[in-house]
C-alpha cells in the first residue's frame, strides 16, 4: 500500500504532501458531511494498520528533502481517508520525519481519541496538529459525527483541552458548519464560550464545499460563517469555498488519467490506484466528481465497488461528450 499522496494544494495547509496511514474510511466518526462518503469501518480501537517496517521505508524517500516532485512542501500531513491516531504507530511515524526531513508535520485528527493519554503523547511532537470539533451539544454531536457508540461529546471536548493545554506546536481548530443543523445563533453563542480560553492560535471555519456522505446536507451561507466569524473574534479564519487554480489543475490532470483508464475497462478503486501510483484519497474524489456528472458508474462486485466508464459521455480528458449511437 503505497501511503504517500501528493503533493496537494490544501485550503488549509498550502502545499501538502499527504500521508494516508488508514484503511480506506476506517474512522471513528460517520460523518453526514464527510465527502470520502460512509465510514465502512467504525472503530475506536488504535492497532497497526500497516507493517511499521513498510511505512518506515517509504518515509525513508523523503530522508533530507525539501522538495518533492518538483514542488516545494509546506507540511507532510497525516490526513487522508481514516482517523490517522488510530494507529497505533503514529509517534513513531512523525518521530522518524522529525528527525530525518527538514518539511514540517501537521496531523488533522477529528479530536476523538485525544481523551487518551496515549495519543496525546504520541503526536506531541508534531509542530502542527489541526483538530476538527463540529458540535457543543451532545444531540448534536451524535447527530453530526455519529461517532462509534458510547463515545461522548464531553469526553472529546475534555481530550481536546487537555490536549490543547500542553502541546507545545501550534492548534488550529477547525469547525464545519452544516446548514440548519449546527449553525444557528444558539450554536454560535455556546461556541463562543466554549472558545473563550481555548489555547489555540486559529479557528478555522468551514462548511460543505463537497459532496457529502449524505445528499441532504447543506452548506451554511456566507452571511452565517462572516456572522460566526465576526462574533467568534481574530483567530477566526474563513475556509474559502473557491477552489485555488493549483489544485484544480493538478486534480484535472489525474481527472483526464483516470478517465483514459476507466475507456479500456472496469477497475476497482484499489486497481485504480495501483495503475496511477496514487492513494485513494486523492482517486475517490475525482472519482466521486466523474459520478455525479455521469461520467463514470459504479457497481458492487463481490463486496467491492467497481467503476467503469459510461461509454457515451466520457472522452479521454473526462469531459462529457455526446453519446454515439
Amino acid at each position: 500500500m503505497n501511503i504517500l499522496y501528493g503533493p496537494l494544494y490544501s485550503r488549509r495547509l498550502g502545499i501538502s504532501l499527504g500521508l494516508d496511514i488508514i484503511p480506506y474510511k476506517t474512522c471513528s466518526y460517520n460523518c453526514i458531511y464527510c465527502h470520502e462518503g460512509e465510514t465502512t469501518f467504525l472503530t475506536l480501537d488504535r492497532k497497526e494498520f500497516f507493517p511499521l517496517e513498510n511505512v518506515l521505508h517509504q518515509l525513508s524517500t523523503l530522508k533530507g528533502k525539501r522538495i518533492v516532485k518538483g514542488r516545494p512542501v509546506d507540511y507532510i500531513t497525516f490526513a487522508g481517508s481514516g482517523e490517522p491516531t488510530l494507529d497505533v504507530n503514529i509517534g513513531s511515524y512523525i518521530n522518524y520525519l522529525k528527525d530525518n526531513c527538514p518539511i514540517p508535520v501537521a496531523v488533522i485528527t477529528n479530536s476523538s481519541l485525544l481523551w487518551d493519554e496515549k495519543v496525546r503523547q504520541d503526536i506531541r511532537g508534531a509542530d502542527l496538529v489541526v483538530p476538527s470539533l463540529d458540535a457543543v451539544t451532545e444531540d448534536s454531536f451524535q447527530m453530526i459525527n455519529r461517532p462509534v457508540p458510547h463515545l461522548s461529546l464531553e469526553k472529546v471536548l475534555q481530550g481536546l483541552v487537555d490536549f490543547c493545554e500542553v502541546f507545545q506546536g501550534a492548534v488550529w481548530l477547525e469547525i464545519l458548519l452544516c446548514e440548519g443543523i449546527n449553525d444557528s445563533f444558539e450554536d454560535l453563542e455556546r461556541f463562543a464560550v466554549l472558545l473563550k480560553n481555548l489555547p489555540v492560535q486559529k479557528i478555522q471555519l468551514n462548511t460543505v464545499s463537497r459532496p457529502p456522505a449524505e445528499s441532504w446536507v447543506r452548506p451554511s451561507s456566507l452571511q452565517t460563517l462572516s456572522q460566526w466569524k465576526d462574533l467568534l473574534g481574530a483567530r477566526v479564519t474563513v475556509v474559502e469555498d473557491a477552489v485555488n487554480s493549483t489544485r484544480k489543475n493538478m486534480e484535472e490532470a489525474l481527472r483526464r488519467k483516470v478517465a483514459v483508464l476507466l475507456q479500456k475497462r472496469s477497475y476497482t478503486l484499489e486497481e485504480i490506484q495501483r495503475e496511477l501510483h496514487k492513494s485513494g484519497h486523492e482517486v475517490i474524489k475525482v472519482l466521486a466528481r466523474m459520478e455525479k456528472e455521469g461520467l463514470v458508474e459504479r457497481t458492487l462486485k463481490n463486496g467491492k465497488s467497481v467503476f467503469y466508464g459510461n461509454k457515451g459521455r466520457i472522452m479521454g480528458n473526462g469531459a462529457p461528450t455526446k453519446p454515439s449511437y
